[in-house]
């Protein structure tokens, strides 16, 4: 996005305008201070900021200039537009009274000088271009400070916000990525500060994203044995839960962490190569954004219904390591008591090698699943 400039000066420096516009620095002229003026009176939406000389052909004397000074910095302040004096005459006023009026002067022909006033005005346009964003999305920067994670989500945020308003050709879509499941995993970390999401979920405080999402979501945990309440329960809305989905496991990628494994990385490399993949990001993020929004506007509402899906130690030690005879209740369909194992094939003898809940159809009759290898007679 250019910067744009109000200069006013009945001598506007050549030089410095063609050298600054490769910084994409552009200028509108006025060589009449009332012009000038007039023109931010009408027009301060327009511009960035204000760069004016000392004095002009028409203030012949030194009340004049100041008079002038006081004018434009006054008008420009009520307006929010920074200004600044370019000079040719750095010794027309003492240093104080450049204080008084608008600050440090910066002196045309001084390559050190021009530069320093180059990079104020870039600093400015940033500045500026940011404050707009913060405005426009302020019920998401006012939801990351809720949550107390903004001083490291609005530097995902912000960037890819920008990209959206004022698109670049220097953004990479890969690059962005992982920010995203890290913006996931602060709102993960946020639930684990309520007390929501159980200190499982992050060990040694690195935050298991795709356990952490099925708890979120009301599935089931296969690693950490727990799950959130009952049948039909769930922190996020559905919806949430299948957004979140097709951003953390893209490319089906198994990295349980926001760090990549090299394969995971050249899986995502491989999806994100498309001429349109910006526009994946840029969706991605405004839907983290619904998301986040949503936390800060419920998280103190949302009970902890954390409840354990580990198998009794009994019918572990009851089970696991021994022989059965199966009996088979229907189709593919095999039972030890009400342990509950699959075949398609007949099963005369098995060891049972692990037990977990079963979380199908059939839990009520059979609560239990059982993983088996088979034992062949001697």
């Amino acid at each position: 996005m250019a910067c744009k400039v109000l200069w006013v000066d009945d001598d506007p420096l050549v030089d410095f305008e063609s050298t600054s516009n490769v910084d994409d620095i552009y200028f509108e002229k006025f060589t009449r201070r009332a012009d000038g003026i007039n023109e931010i009176k009408l027009n301060a939406d327009k511009y960035d900021c204000v760069i004016l000389d000392v004095r002009m052909n028409d203030e012949e004397k030194r009340n004049e200039c100041i008079q002038g000074l006081k004018e434009i910095r006054d008008v420009s302040q009520r307006n929010n537009i920074p200004a600044f004096i370019f000079t040719g005459q750095p010794d027309f006023f003492s240093d104080a009274e450049f204080a008084l009026y608008m600050g440090k002067p910066f002196t045309k022909g001084d390559p050190d000088s021009e530069e320093e006033l180059r990079q104020k005005i870039l600093e400015v346009h940033e500045n500026k271009t940011e404050t707009k964003l913060r405005e426009q999305y302020q019920d998401v920067f006012a939801s990351t400070e809720k949550l107390g994670i903004n001083s490291v989500c609005d530097r995902i945020i912000l960037p890819i916000i920008k990209n959206i308003h004022y698109p670049s050709n220097d953004f990479d879509p890969m690059m962005y990525y992982n920010s995203l499941r890290k913006l996931i995993e602060y709102i993960f970390r946020s639930f684990n500060k309520k007390g929501i999401l159980p200190n499982e979920f992050i060990p040694d405080n690195k935050v298991n994203l795709d356990q952490s999402y099925y708890y979120l979501s009301g599935g089931y945990p296969n690693y950490v044995q727990m799950r959130y309440g009952k049948d039909g329960d769930s922190v996020f809305p559905k919806y949430m839960s299948n957004n979140m989905r097709s951003l953390l496991f893209l490319g089906d990628i198994q990295s349980h962490t926001v760090d990549l494994s090299d394969k995971d990385n050249t899986a995502v490399r491989q999806v994100l190569t498309t001429a349109n993949a910006k526009y994946f990001i840029e969706g991605a993020l405004l839907q983290l954004c619904d998301v986040l929004t949503w936390t800060a506007n419920n998280i103190e509402t949302i009970e902890d219904k954390r409840v354990s899906t580990q198998v009794p130690q009994e019918i572990m030690d009851k089970y696991v390591g021994k022989t059965f005879k199966p009996v088979q209740i229907e189709g593919n369909l095999w039972s030890v008591d009400n342990i509950l194992m699959l075949s398609s094939k007949p099963l005369k003898n098995v060891e049972i090698v692990n037990i977990s809940l079963n979380i199908k159809e059939t839990k009520d009759d059979y609560p239990f699943f059982a993983k088996y290898k088979i034992v062949m007679n001697d």
